[in-house]
C-alpha cells in the first residue's frame, strides 16, 4: 500500500510537472503561467492520481512499472515482476490504459480542452511562421 502511494505521488508530481511544461509553453506572451491554469494542472493531476488508484492491482502495478519507473523497462523484465507471459504484457497493457481512460471519462477529466489547447498553440505556431515568411 505505501509503494503504492509512492508510485501514485510520483506519478502525481510528473503529470503536474508536464501539465505545467504545457501551460508555459502555450502561454509564450508571459514569462510565468496564469494561476488559473497552474490550478487547472493541479486538478487534472488530482483526478488522475484518483484514477489510478481505483485501478485493479494488476493494471496499476502495469502502468507504474512501465510508465513510472526509474528507466526503461523491457517487457521481459516486466513479465517477471509481475508473473505473466512476456505476449501478454502488450495486451495487457492496451486493457489497462483504457480502464485508465475509462475511468478518468467517468470522473469527467477534460481531454478535450487539453486537445483543443494544443490545437491552438499548434495553430499559432503556424500563423506565427506564416507571418514569419511573408
Amino acid at each position: 500500500q505505501h509503494s503504492q502511494i509512492k508510485t501514485v505521488d510520483y506519478l502525481a508530481d510528473r503529470q503536474h510537472q508536464c501539465l505545467t511544461d504545457h501551460v508555459t509553453e502555450t502561454t509564450a506572451d508571459t514569462s510565468r503561467p496564469m494561476p488559473d491554469q497552474l490550478m487547472e494542472a493541479d486538478q487534472r493531476s488530482e483526478t488522475l492520481t484518483r484514477a489510478l488508484l481505483k485501478l485493479p492491482e494488476r493494471d496499476y502495478q502495469l502502468i507504474s512499472a512501465l510508465f513510472l519507473g526509474s528507466g526503461k523497462v523491457s517487457y521481459k523484465q516486466l513479465a517477471r515482476q509481475l508473473k505473466m507471459p512476456v505476449s501478454s504484457i502488450g495486451p495487457t497493457r492496451a486493457r489497462s490504459l483504457k480502464k485508465l481512460y475509462d475511468t478518468l471519462k467517468r470522473m469527467r477529466y477534460p481531454f478535450d480542452r487539453i486537445t483543443d489547447k494544443k490545437e491552438e498553440h499548434a495553430n499559432a505556431k503556424r500563423s506565427e511562421r506564416r507571418n514569419q515568411r511573408d
